[in-house]
């Protein structure tokens, strides 16, 4: 999936590189998520990957900008019966941040959701406190659906959930 300024490919175990490891590794660029608070190791990730490649109801891409694997874009689980999704997004390079990037990779996984999968509804989710996060859903026509607290490892997280359906979507 190319756009104008990224490309979106899914992803291979290869794709695991040193820059791809080092922000899986940084407590600041994962602070909202849950997978920020652990080391990870390259093998450990590329397995992560090959899950997700091996998949039937996941897909895991990569954001790239001028070959530069900037960021991941998930889509899954996909629950076929009921034509839902769940995305999660990152922009692991710091200076990539803030730029539109995450915007056009929602953008494009939403046309490959409603138009390859043929989704009705994705849904996604952010910390309450991921204030960009959010920005970036409700210029994609997501809107809120509920928010709730929920026990994670490492403490109490209010999380906030949004979904957008093709209609809605296709009219923006």
């Amino acid at each position: 999936m190319k756009s104008n300024k990224i490309v979106i490919k899914e992803l291979s175990p290869t794709d695991v590189g040193k820059n791809y490891l080092k922000w899986m590794n940084n407590k600041e660029i994962l602070k909202f998520l849950e997978s920020g608070k652990t080391k990870i190791k390259k093998k450990d990730l590329q397995r992560y990957v090959l899950v997700k490649k091996n998949s039937i109801n996941e897909f895991l891409f990569g954001i790239y900008f001028r070959k530069s694997h900037i960021g991941n874009i998930k889509l899954g689980p996909i629950n076929f019966k009921k034509k839902t999704g769940n995305i999660g997004y990152i922009i692991g390079v710091k200076r990539f941040q803030n730029k539109g990037f995450a915007s056009e990779a929602i953008n494009k996984i939403l046309n490959y959701s409603f138009k390859k999968q043929k989704l009705k509804k994705v849904i996604a989710n952010s910390e309450e406190k991921n204030l960009a996060s959010i920005k970036v859903l409700e210029k994609n026509g997501f809107k809120k659906t509920k928010s709730r607290m929920i026990k994670r490892k490492y403490g109490k997280k209010k999380l906030v959930y949004f979904s957008v359906d093709k209609k809605t979507w296709l009219m923006k």
